[in-house]
């Protein structure tokens, strides 16, 4: 879980038909993290119903297509209009796109995006979880290393690894998207400021206040960094949902 984002990184897998438009970078995209996302809503480690196959059909693929639909409708644009400029520069060609429209015409090209990405999270989990079907039938990947005072499992070994590896090559992705300049002329920038220290502002104020309504803290753990870990990319992606949601209500348009 703590490498969720790491996941995305699969679609690289289906770089060929991305590019044929034969499948959906927001299918793929979700879909690779979308067992996690049960997680992320009960906001702690309990239930795994995401990892199983009767969970891609319950739980994984409807939850993918409601946070599509979020996401284009709701978050998309305040959110790439209010980021850095260095990962604005990069995500600015994506704004003002009909995702709704997208996401109608396309259901069952999402749908099989959605699903091609769940398998392969599962996949990868097989090989670096202690419940991973591949793990339970390898005595090699259940072995333990010693490393003075701790003892680790190959699959965790491999889960640490493969999840820095996928996050380095998330980023390196985003590194190399194209730059295109912000359309906002010279006069709109002080204004673009105090739009974006609003935005974010009151999304770190809701997150505070979700955070500190959800978090008990306790004796520091590696099983309780984790749930704060979990507590607070969910906090986080509720706080951005609604700040967003207030912008286009209050029509604080980009």
């Amino acid at each position: 879980m703590p490498f969720t984002f790491s996941h995305t990184a699969a679609t690289l897998l289906f770089k060929p038909w991305l590019k044929e438009q034969k499948l959906s970078y927001t299918g793929l995209i979700l879909g690779c993290m979308a067992p996690d996302f049960e997680y992320f809503l009960r906001m702690n480690m309990q239930g795994d119903m995401g990892h199983h196959f009767i969970g891609i059909f319950l739980v994984d693929v409807p939850l993918g297509l409601i946070l599509a639909f979020l996401i284009h409708t709701v978050i998309r644009d305040p959110f790439i209009e209010y980021l850095p400029r260095f990962l604005k520069q990069r995500f600015i060609v994506f704004q003002n796109l009909n995702g709704l429209k997208y996401l109608l015409n396309n259901f069952w090209k999402v749908v099989v995006s959605l699903i091609l990405g769940i398998l392969t999270h599962i996949l990868w989990d097989a090989f670096t979880h202690k419940s991973g079907f591949v793990v339970q039938l390898s005595p090699l990947l259940q072995q333990v290393i010693h490393f003075g005072q701790f003892n680790i499992p190959v699959f965790k070994i491999l889960q640490y690894l493969s999840g820095v590896l996928g996050l380095l090559i998330v980023m390196i992705c985003i590194y190399k998207l194209p730059k295109h300049p912000s359309p906002n002329c010279q006069n709109e920038q002080q204004h673009q400021l105090q739009r974006m220290i609003l935005y974010w502002g009151m999304t770190l104020l809701c997150f505070i206040g979700l955070f500190g309504w959800k978090v008990q803290f306790d004796a520091i753990s590696i099983q309780s960094l984790i749930h704060y870990l979990v507590v607070g990319i969910a906090c986080l992606f509720w706080s951005i949902l609604a700040v967003s949601l207030g912008f286009k209500v209050m029509k604080l348009k980009p």
